[in-house]
């Protein structure tokens, strides 16, 4: 009887099963939209860029591993480019304890 947020809206279909993320997308679309993206004026976004814009723009509801994965076949120069996309900053050191 009362009116919902936004917020308690979207608890409320995650709560009911209802999915914002299309896990049976066809593949194809997903590479269109991604060469699509590649052939436009300006430069290429990173993934989390490019997937919000793949979601809001081409209303393609897809998970960001599948763009990540898309974008490294479309472009694997791009991300050698880039310098190490999902790498860490640092290496991780080696303990060496004084006791």
């Amino acid at each position: 009887m009362y009116a919902w947020s936004i917020r308690t809206f979207c608890r409320r279909l995650c709560h009911l099963r209802n999915k914002f993320t299309d896990y049976d997308i066809d593949i194809e679309e997903v590479k269109s939209a991604v060469e699509k993206e590649k052939e436009a004026p300006g430069y290429f976004p990173s993934y989390r860029a490019l997937h919000k814009k793949i979601r809001e723009v081409l209303n393609l509801h897809v998970p960001r591993n599948v763009v990540y994965e898309v974008m490294a076949d479309v472009n694997p120069q791009g991300f050698e480019d880039r310098g190490g996309v999902g790498q860490p900053k640092r290496a991780r050191r080696i303990g060496t304890f004084i006791y």
